[in-house]
């Protein structure tokens, strides 16, 4: 029963997913972007509801876990817009990364996405002035920027 959800409540994967769902659900939490205001409401109805029908924080976010919340793949951030962006040629082809609300007025940044941040801006400056990525020097640059604005966004230290 390992790695189910409603397996042991001290198995690792519990606390993770639960963790994860207290970072990234906390309506007390640091949200950036054009719609975390939006999603804070959102939360704040949420848990002000549960809470009225007398149910705690932590019994709300058990229930988000047993639900299938806990992890998902959300990418650098999450897409409350439905839309797709406007490509701009002039921009380095950075993919998925300007899925953030440096970029795109629906996208959400938590502080749960912060690690999956630092790391893109940690691999691409280790990259940075490697021979062999010397082809790729400006789109590592752009990378390493838009990563930068993000972390720093969430009140985060870019270099550790």
């Amino acid at each position: 029963q390992e790695g189910s959800r409603k397996g042991d409540r001290n198995s690792f994967r519990h606390k993770a997913e639960l963790e994860m769902i207290k970072i990234s659900h906390n309506p007390k939490g640091v949200f950036y972007g054009g719609k975390a205001t939006e999603l804070k409401e959102r939360l704040n109805k949420l848990f002000k509801g549960y809470q009225a029908a007398g149910y705690t924080e932590d019994e709300v976010y058990q229930a988000m876990l047993e639900q299938g919340i806990g992890v998902v793949n959300v990418g650098q951030g999450l897409c409350y817009g439905g839309k797709s962006e406007e490509y701009d040629e002039s921009l380095p082809c950075i993919g998925s990364l300007r899925c953030n609300p440096a970029r795109c007025k629906e996208a959400v940044v938590t502080k749960s996405h912060a690690p999956k941040w630092r790391e893109v801006y940690t691999l691409n400056k280790a990259n940075l002035n490697k021979p062999e990525y010397a082809y790729n020097r400006e789109q590592i640059l752009a990378i390493m920027e838009e990563a930068k604005l993000v972390l720093q966004s969430l009140g985060e230290e870019v270099e550790l």
